[in-house]
């Protein structure tokens, strides 16, 4: 299973990768610092997960979330704000 997390604060996406050992929860985590940046590595390949801030500058964690689920339709999709 892959999962993507986006927050625009590197902080942020940092905390979310060593707070938990993902692999060993049978999970590939990678993170990106901007809407746009997640964008591509979603055109890049396919996420089972995605995990995202709602507010960042340059696409909203909201218009993430359509452009995902139009790329993947069955992706699950955690919003933070």
């Amino acid at each position: 299973m892959r999962m993507l997390l986006v927050d625009d604060e590197e902080e942020v996406t940092g905390a979310l990768l060593e707070i938990y050992d993902w692999s060993r929860l049978g999970i590939m985590a990678e993170a990106c610092n901007s809407g746009a940046e997640a964008l591509k590595m979603l055109k890049q390949r396919r996420f089972d997960i995605m995990i995202s801030d709602i507010k960042m500058p340059d696409i909203t964690g909201l218009e993430l979330s359509q452009k995902a689920k139009q790329l993947y339709p069955d992706i699950k999709i955690i919003l933070l704000s």
